[in-house]
């Protein structure tokens, strides 16, 4: 009876440990799967930010080529009736940039600085 006792608990101790390293295949295949996907999830994140990054340049271009639009027909027309206010890309300026627009109207507008247009 022992002797069956003891095949019985080799049996059973050959069965733990067969489910453990079953468990453990497939936990670090799982893993790998899990891996796999937030590695193709971030490539579609990084593209979706380079659009958006190209996106926000044409938009800042745009804004740009308004501004200076804008400068040069509706300010130029405002320093030619002798107004006191040039309206820039940031609001009112300031008397040192008013005189100066008075020389140029296309001074009286800021535009993107070199890091934001890239191209």
């Amino acid at each position: 009876m022992s002797e069956q006792l003891r095949n019985c608990k080799l049996t059973i101790n050959s069965v733990a440990g067969i489910a453990t390293l079953y468990s453990s295949i497939r936990h670090t295949r799982i893993t790998e799967e899990i891996k796999k996907t937030i590695s193709t999830k971030q490539t579609e994140i990084e593209g979706a930010v380079t659009i958006a990054d190209k996106q926000l340049i044409v938009l800042e271009k745009a804004r740009y080529k308004a501004q200076v639009s804008y400068a040069r027909g509706r300010g130029a027309s405002r320093l030619a009736k002798g107004s006191d206010e040039v309206i820039g890309a940031k609001g009112r300026t300031s008397a040192d940039e008013r005189s100066r627009a008075s020389e140029d109207p296309r001074s009286a507008v800021e535009g993107p600085s070199g890091a934001d247009v890239l191209a």
